[in-house]
């Protein structure tokens, strides 16, 4: 698969997620408030090598930032943010950990193609901050990041 392949894999999986009102696998401008709780996949570094299984293929491992943005951060009741947040913790972790093969829940477990495995890696915790592509002075949002590896085959395709 493409980069845009799999990101767009792993935004699909983010929509069968309970809780989860959009899953971008395009990284948009701006967050609209109507769409959070939002998710969004950013591509991370990979790193590239020959594969053992034949000339014409890579071996392939890229980390995927994917960054669960709740709501605008406002002032409001003690402890409101965590009780938003704390749920989403464990269902993100059971939910990727099901799947090792970047399966959606209508394929089932059979699902066969180049995604070799998948490895939630870790999450941010709870996090205010500014969406990145924002700009400075723009509002500030909860949410938690997890990095999750995808370790694939790539064949090699020539163009003249």
């Amino acid at each position: 698969m493409s980069e845009a392949t799999t990101r767009a894999r792993i935004a699909a999986m983010w929509g069968e997620i309970n809780g989860v009102r959009t899953a971008y696998a395009n990284i948009p401008r701006v967050l609209q408030d109507a769409a959070l709780p939002g998710a969004v996949v950013f591509p991370g570094r990979a790193t590239h090598s020959k594969s053992d299984l034949g000339e014409q293929l890579i071996h392939e491992i890229r980390v995927y930032r994917m960054v669960l943005y709740l709501s605008k951060a406002a002032f409001g009741t003690e402890g409101q943010l965590e009780i938003e947040t704390d749920p989403f913790f464990d269902t993100v972790l059971q939910h990727f950990a099901a799947r090792p093969g970047l399966e959606l829940n209508s394929e089932g477990a059979n699902q066969t193609y180049s995604v070799l495995t998948v490895e939630l890696l870790n999450d941010t915790g709870l996090v205010v901050g500014p969406y990145p592509l924002s700009g400075q002075g723009s509002d500030e949002y909860v949410q938690v990041g997890w990095d999750l590896q995808v370790e694939e085959i790539i064949e090699i395709t020539y163009e003249d």
